[in-house]
């Protein structure tokens, strides 16, 4: 008798449940859309993308939301129209019980700044995917110029890839800074000591450091992070016998640096 009992306490519970949340769902959508919140969440490095600027985008649309009833917001379209936008990765819009709609944007991270043979500029991201040059209260990143093909490019398309393989040759160049660009970003030491990237005619890049008169001839993208190993191993050594020895580190050859005094 007992366990009948149980289980009609519990069908009851789940009833009353499944009702709570249906009247509680009701009323969600018949509230009114009383505020939107935009939140940028990875704003600390840069700040190009503001939450005006969302709002912007969202009322050049006609998407009506402040003082709409929260069932006739489309969430979904407003996701839609701001992933189109080439500095936006990832967008997310929901709506509260308390009448908010919160629109939470994920900004692209440039890592390189490029500016080609023909003085074209534009930024390329952690992805690939190129940026506009006009965006605004970027932070310092990279700058990679020289002999760097110019190509068609449009924000928001992805123009390189990580993978090594079947790359077109017009994008070997910018898949060898991408690479590069992209390895630095992620290095605190050599993001604060690396400043420009500059690709000579052989097509070789040239890696020119904040701290000391030397250049840095890096070749291509191949033995990436050897190059780096070996790199930092002759800074420490530029501490015992001091930054203005050399003017050129070879760092093209395997397993050795050749380097070129003054």
């Amino acid at each position: 008798m007992k366990n009948w009992m149980y289980v009609l306490i519990g069908i009851s519970t789940a009833v009353t449940a499944g009702l709570l949340l249906g009247f509680t769902a009701q009323q969600h959508n018949k509230a009114i859309c009383q505020q939107v919140e935009v939140r940028i969440l990875n704003s600390n490095y840069n700040r190009f993308l503001e939450p005006k600027d969302v709002l912007s985008i969202i009322e050049n649309h006609n998407i009506r939301t402040k003082g709409e009833p929260l069932e006739s917001v489309n969430t979904y379209l407003i996701e839609k129209i701001l992933q189109h936008s080439p500095v936006v990765r990832n967008v997310a819009a929901y709506t509260t019980i308390k009448g908010e709609l919160i629109i939470e944007v994920e900004q692209r991270i440039p890592i390189v700044r490029i500016i080609d043979r023909s003085l074209q500029q534009y930024f390329i991201d952690e992805q690939g995917v190129v940026l506009p040059d006009n965006i605004k209260q970027i932070a310092h990143v990279l700058v990679a110029n020289g002999h760097i093909p110019s190509i068609i490019v449009k924000p928001g398309k992805k123009i390189v890839n990580a993978s090594l393989d079947s790359v077109p040759i017009v994008n070997s160049t910018l898949r060898n800074i991408y690479l590069v660009s992209s390895f630095i970003a992620k290095d605190d030491f050599w993001k604060s000591q690396i400043e420009q990237l500059y690709v000579n005619e052989k097509g070789d890049m040239l890696l020119i450091p904040r701290i000391g008169g030397h250049v840095i001839v890096f070749g291509d993208a191949s033995d990436l992070e050897e190059k780096f190993i070996k790199l930092k191993s002759m800074y420490y050594a530029f501490n015992q016998i001091g930054w203005n020895q050399y003017k050129i580190l070879n760092l093209k050859y395997k397993n050795q640096i050749v380097c070129i005094k003054r």
